[in-house]
């Protein structure tokens, strides 16, 4: 068996947050049908039903954050937003980069790599549907995420 490159650790994980409300909506439709289904399930799944009722919703609410937020929001907003966090960034990397610094910095690189994201999905379509929309209507979720 070869070794993993570095490099192909980091294109995987580039690849996967380009890719965040894609596999956000594919996270939620697999565990809404198995909710729906849950008499089909494992007697462990079935045990944490409730659990998996509170996911679902915690899910939806996130998706409908986002949706808001980047329905509110212009390009320019997200473009200004997403140059603001590079900026700080900048000034992080170039500090002192203790412990507490570098859990800064990933979370500010979380952040720019969302809006990054939103800019793409903005240059696709100004609007989000609901998540459960594009559940329905799975031609329309194509034509933004290609």
């Amino acid at each position: 068996m070869g070794k993993i490159k570095f490099d192909e650790v980091i294109k995987l994980f580039s690849t996967y947050n380009d890719r965040f409300l894609v596999h956000h909506l594919l996270e939620y439709a697999e565990l809404k049908e198995k909710v729906e289904r849950a008499n089909e399930q494992s007697f462990y799944f079935q045990m944490g039903l409730e659990n998996h009722k509170k996911r679902l919703r915690v899910m939806k609410l996130t998706f409908e954050k986002t949706r808001r937020y980047f329905n509110h929001s212009t390009l320019d907003d997200l473009i200004s937003k997403s140059a603001s966090i590079k900026e700080t960034m900048e000034i992080k990397k170039a500090g002192e980069f203790n412990m507490i610094s570098r859990i800064s910095y990933y979370f500010l690189k979380s952040d720019f790599l969302y809006h990054k994201q939103l800019i793409k999905l903005k240059s696709k379509t100004s609007e989000l549907q609901s998540i459960d929309y594009y559940l329905e209507h799975p031609e329309e979720l194509l034509k933004i995420i290609e």
